[in-house]
């Protein structure tokens, strides 16, 4: 997933708050297993999602699973039908990973065990690029070439020049590796369309290395992350290093989870304006009261002076398991977290639920939970967000609910949270003796589903649409708000 951030310095105006589109499924061609979702945005706005697939849609396959895509064109409002894009897959096609370079060319990733030009049927990483400027998909490339092991969890990222770089996990004795699972990174030259030899990353590891994460930041260079085992079992740590853009060489490697005492793992990064370096993971250790659960930890690497700051619980109010985080950051800087969330509550009720938070650039408080997967009345996990250029956030996940058809195995669903200065708004206010009451009519043409949120700009308080709504139109809603 790439994510692009403003070059410039600029300070974070406050958060105007989203006004929440219902929720659509996107696998809907699909009567089998959907999951793992990826998602990108092209300088259009256009939003590109990837996922694996069980269907056997436009003759995919029975038995195999797939790599499916569609698009949401901003300008039409519409998405593409679904498209099938291991058409040279036989076997499983699993974890799939999409990013975006400068010229709208897609480049999608995945772990697949065909065996595509002698790759053999282990697991290989396979590559694949669509050419904004042809409208076609290049043929399947193995990036794996390398490994006679199993290669699976890749992360792909673009740089400025239009490179494409490639971490994945891989268990293969590798350059006296190990047989242990180590971190690989691969990089393909824009200019001349080849790609580099393997590096091992987690060099001189000699325990399972896993769960790479890779950002680009503003100068290019190459921010990875993993989690690997650091102690007596269940310790696991995350581990860090960069790749200089100008010397090409990869800095020591340094354990950045300096507070966890138990499972700390699947760490997730985002690089800001300045060049700060934002962690987010799922840690099970009891951290500042946090709890036996797994909880969300997080810092931030000054990349300036190369100092990190004390470690932050984002979930210290929960009480089950938040895994899977997901985050972004907008371009004013304010960080985007979103996870999954096991606990009963009066947000997310008894099932897994879809949550985020938002952290403030300029005051550097967190702002409450707020639920995304509100027609979800089953399992909700895996989510990835994104922010675009006018502040929207999307957000898709795979889903056990059954909505509007899809049946009860799981499926990709995805939901917009509008910035709300985008949306048409007309206030009218009335006083009375003792209280004032503002009604305010949203107009949009995106259906905003019953029981969703918006955060107002005005109070800290959130707006919800039920039971404080009044009047619906067929653009809109009407809320009513009484301050004592």
């Amino acid at each position: 997933m790439t994510t692009l951030h403003s070059g410039n310095s600029v300070a974070s105006p406050p958060l105007t708050g989203w006004v929440a589109t219902k929720t659509k499924v996107l696998s809907s061609v699909s009567a089998n297993t959907s999951e793992d979702p990826d998602m990108a945005l092209d300088s259009h706005g256009n939003l590109h999602v990837v996922w694996s697939d069980l269907a056997n849609y436009s003759n995919a396959g029975a038995t195999d699973k797939d790599i499916f895509y569609r698009m949401y064109n901003t300008t039409t409002g519409t998405w593409t039908t679904t498209q099938v894009l291991s058409t040279q897959s036989t076997g499983y096609s699993i974890f799939p990973r999409i990013a975006i370079d400068s010229h709208d060319n897609l480049h999608v990733t995945w772990s697949d065990d065909t065996n595509n030009a002698n790759s053999g049927t282990n697991y290989d990483i396979f590559y694949k690029m669509y050419n904004a400027a042809t409208g076609t998909w290049t043929t399947t490339t193995v990036v794996s070439t390398e490994s006679p092991g199993g290669s699976t969890i890749s992360q792909i990222a673009t740089d400025s020049h239009d490179n494409v770089h490639v971490v994945w996990q891989d268990y293969s004795n590798y350059t006296n590796s190990g047989i242990d699972s180590d971190i690989f990174y691969k990089m393909k030259n824009a200019t001349t369309g080849t790609w580099t030899t393997t590096t091992v990353v987690s060099i001189n590891s000699t325990v399972d290395s896993k769960s790479p994460n890779m950002v680009i930041d503003n100068h290019d260079n190459v921010h990875v992350t993993w989690d690997q085992s650091n102690g007596p079992v269940p310790d696991y740590d995350n581990f860090y290093t960069m790749k200089n853009a100008t010397t090409g060489t990869w800095t020591a490697i340094s354990m950045i989870s300096p507070n966890s005492t138990s499972l700390g793992i699947t760490p997730r990064m985002a690089v800001d304006s300045h060049d700060n370096l934002h962690l987010v993971w799922m840690d099970l250790s009891n951290y500042t009261n946090s709890g036996t659960d797994f909880d969300l930890f997080y810092r931030v690497y000054h990349i300036p002076t190369h100092t990190w700051t004390t470690t932050t619980v984002i979930t210290n109010s929960s009480t089950g398991d938040s895994v899977s985080p997901s985050i972004a950051l907008d371009s004013h800087d304010n960080l985007f977290v979103t996870w999954s969330e096991n606990s009963i509550s009066a947000i997310s009720g008894s099932d897994s639920d879809i949550l985020f938070q938002v952290l403030n650039a300029t005051t550097g408080t967190w702002s409450p939970p707020t639920l995304v997967s509100t027609s979800s009345t089953a399992g909700s996990d895996v989510p990835k967000v994104l922010v675009d250029s006018h502040e929207n956030l999307h957000f898709v996940w795979q889903d056990y609910t059954n909505y509007a058809g899809s049946g009860s195995d799981p499926d990709i669903f995805y939901k917009e949270f509008i910035n709300a200065a985008n949306v048409p708004v007309t206030t009218t206010q009335t006083t009375t003796q003792h209280q004032t009451e503002t009604t305010t009519v949203v107009t949009t043409e995106q259906n905003t589903t019953s029981g969703s949120q918006i955060s107002s700009s005005t109070s800290s308080t959130p707006w919800f649409i039920l039971p404080t709504l009044v009047a619906i139109g067929s653009f809109g809603y009407i809320f009513k708000r009484r301050y004592h």
